[in-house]
């Protein structure tokens, strides 16, 4: 018996920050999988969203109705950076796919352990925010399932293409500002929206084949924990003999009243201020020198979240030393190879020295292979849809399980 195809029913408002999880599911629905269907701000049934759920919906949050028959299931794909960006559209919503999940949060209802170099921080506010999070949406946390990690852009550089290449883009464009208009369209072969975003996606992938050229490249700024942020800079700045372009920047380095100069110690603002200042040059485009790298590096962002450069650093296979996730997405991120951050980057030196060029192109081609299982397109929309069918076959499942089985 064949199965019954899902109709999605696409809320088409700026969702600049989750466009990639837009193009997997219109990916998908160009394999005919799915119907895939954008409905236009002003043309969508009030009765389904409410106008404050509406309105309180963020760039980084889609929504989209899915049909089965005569069931629906209404749901948001948050690729918010942290769980502080909840929607107050939970309480409206059957499932919702999270960026930012995590186990002890959402499951256990409790803040989870920091890491520990924030033994010293204070923490409090974090911890009575999750507490108003948990008093205002606790109630809706069984809806909450584990989704991609923080994304990249989307957007087309232009500047990377050819002439010929650039006045396709700008047809696309033409096309697709056409299209917002209009109340409700489907995606075909030829949908410029669909080929905007595999502009970008099969650009991003040419990347692989770059070749090595440096040891690290990072441009970083001080906007999150930025003590943290700091030392990581002071241990790249010690080593010595290797091709380290690292750049860390704030606007108000010459404020004396600057936010940062607070959990900075007195003695050490000098410096601070000196490493700041130092700008070294990047000589190319930044997503083609940190891909031609040996070895990626990055702090935790902002409120413990991922970072759309290191999904494109995953993406492309290279190895990465980060912070230990604090946010689960739905595949088990231990089969990439990764490195982690224990000892306040006392590893940085150790985990270059290791990664000679023959284990740079073995990691990269593990790890490229990791992201096409979970993280290409196809599997990230079939594990979104296979979860949907999950919760309208037993609507009355408290918890319902990420369906992990699908992707094979």
């Amino acid at each position: 018996m064949t199965e019954k195809r899902l109709q999605i029913e696409w809320l088409n408002k700026n969702d600049r920050v989750s466009l990639y999880a837009k193009y997997c599911m219109m990916e998908l629905a160009r394999t005919g999988e799915i119907d895939f269907v954008r409905i236009h701000p002003s043309r969508f049934d009030r009765g389904i969203l409410s106008e404050s759920s509406l309105g309180a919906l963020s760039p980084a949050q889609s929504f989209f109705v899915a049909r089965l028959g005569d069931q629906q299931c209404k749901v948001i794909l948050d690729c918010s950076e942290s769980f502080f960006y909840i929607s107050q559209a939970i309480k409206d919503v059957d499932l919702y796919f999270f960026t930012s999940y995590n186990r002890d949060l959402f499951r256990e209802h409790r803040f989870f352990k920091p890491y520990h170099w924030q033994s010293a921080i204070n923490l409090s506010d974090y911890e009575s925010s999750f507490g108003r999070i948990e008093d205002l949406y606790g109630k809706h946390f069984h809806k909450i399932i584990p989704f991609i990690p923080y994304p990249m852009s989307m957007a087309v550089p232009a500047r990377m293409f050819n002439k010929c290449r650039q006045i396709y883009i700008v047809l696309l464009l033409l096309a697709r500002n056409v299209i917002k208009r209009l109340p409700r369209t489907a995606v075909g072969q030829f949908d410029p929206d669909l080929l905007l975003y595999r502009l970008r996606y099969e650009l991003i992938k040419s990347y692989r084949s770059n070749q090595l050229r440096y040891d690290v490249v990072l441009r970083d700024t001080l906007f999150a924990w930025p003590l943290h942020r700091i030392m990581l800079h002071r241990a790249l700045k010690k080593i010595v003999g290797k091709s380290i372009i690292a750049s860390i920047s704030t606007s108000d380095v010459n404020d004396p009243d600057a936010w940062w100069r607070k959990v900075i110690p007195d003695g050490e603002i000098s410096e601070v201020i000196q490493i700041l200042k130092d700008q070294p040059q990047f000589t190319d485009d930044f997503e083609k020198m940190i891909t031609s790298s040996r070895l990626s590096v990055f702090a935790t962002g902002k409120h413990w979240g991922w970072r759309g450069i290191t999904f494109l650093s995953l993406m492309c296979g290279g190895p990465v030393l980060m912070d230990v996730p604090v946010f689960e997405p739905y595949f088990p991120i231990s089969e990439f190879i990764l490195f982690y951050n224990h000892r306040e980057w006392k590893e940085l030196d150790s985990v270059l020295d290791d990664i000679d060029d023959s284990k740079w192109q073995n990691i990269r081609r593990h790890n490229q292979q990791m992201f096409d299982k979970y993280l290409a397109p196809l599997p990230v929309a079939r594990y979104v849809c296979q979860t949907l069918r999950t919760r309208m076959a037993e609507p009355d499942l408290k918890w319902v399980e990420p369906a992990i089985s699908c992707i094979p």
